[in-house]
């Protein structure tokens, strides 16, 4: 697990949001950047990295930063 830097999630969120002036702090869930599609896709992609997290495990409010997301993860070791 864990098999994603903060730098490489950041670059996937930025991808992903489609705004690419994301940075490790940037608030991803109130600002509206980080929407339902960008999430599911977010979940795929850690998935595909043998990060699995759960849409029901964690309130939305918890992916807040590409740093609080990392958090999760690092969580799941």
């Amino acid at each position: 697990m864990g098999k994603i830097g903060l730098n490489e999630l950041t670059c996937l969120l930025r991808e992903l949001c489609g705004d690419m002036d994301i940075s490790a702090d940037t608030e991803l869930y109130e600002s509206g950047l980080l929407d339902s599609f960008a999430f599911i896709g977010l979940l795929s992609e850690l998935d595909g990295r043998g990060i699995r997290i759960e849409p029901t495990e964690w309130g939305m409010e918890r992916f807040s930063s590409a740093e609080a997301i990392m958090d999760i993860i690092l969580q799941k070791e």
